[in-house]
């Protein structure tokens, strides 16, 4: 076995170690250090953005201009206000009947992405869809879809084009 090369433990150790903190607040009053209690202290934020904390998805990203780097930013802050309107929606209906945990009286945005996931949408038409839902799932998506006010016309449908 070989010896542990010290150098490249530690570059490992400081890539790990390393994030992006975006913020619009002046340097003047949250130093980086500040800055950095702020955002530790924020529980339901850090639940939201545990996705970007994946090593196998930050890198996998790589952008060479800070404005890619704030675009980047504020795609994820979406990604993860969607997610929070999924879940949120998804709480406040009756619990939702899954095939293999039962009843979710309080499921999370994941889970309820989890459940759509074996969906197979197919296109018929320029305008239309045909979406087939495995037989196992069938109660549980439709569930989803009333609790989030959506019908499988949002799979099924194409919304015309605004002209202009």
């Amino acid at each position: 076995m070989g010896a542990v090369d010290a150098q490249r433990v530690q570059a490992a150790q400081d890539r790990a170690a390393t994030f992006v903190l975006i913020t619009n607040l002046p340097a003047s009053s949250f130093d980086a250090r500040r800055l950095l209690e702020e955002y530790k202290g924020q529980t339901v934020i850090e639940h939201r953005f545990r996705f970007v904390k994946d090593p196998a998805f930050v890198d996998a990203l790589y952008v060479h201009k800070p404005e890619r780097v704030e675009a980047l930013g504020y795609v994820l802050l979406l990604a993860a206000l969607v997610l929070s309107l999924i879940e949120r929606r998804a709480r406040q209906a009756p619990p939702l009947p899954t095939p293999t945990r039962g009843l979710l009286a309080r499921p999370t945005g994941q889970e309820v992405l989890h459940h759509l996931r074996g969906l197979i949408v197919v296109p018929l038409d320029a305008q239309t869809r045909q979406l087939f839902v495995p037989a196992v799932h069938t109660q549980s998506v439709a569930a989803i879809l009333a609790a989030l006010g959506f019908t499988d016309t949002i799979y099924t449908q194409v919304p015309p084009r605004p002209s202009g």
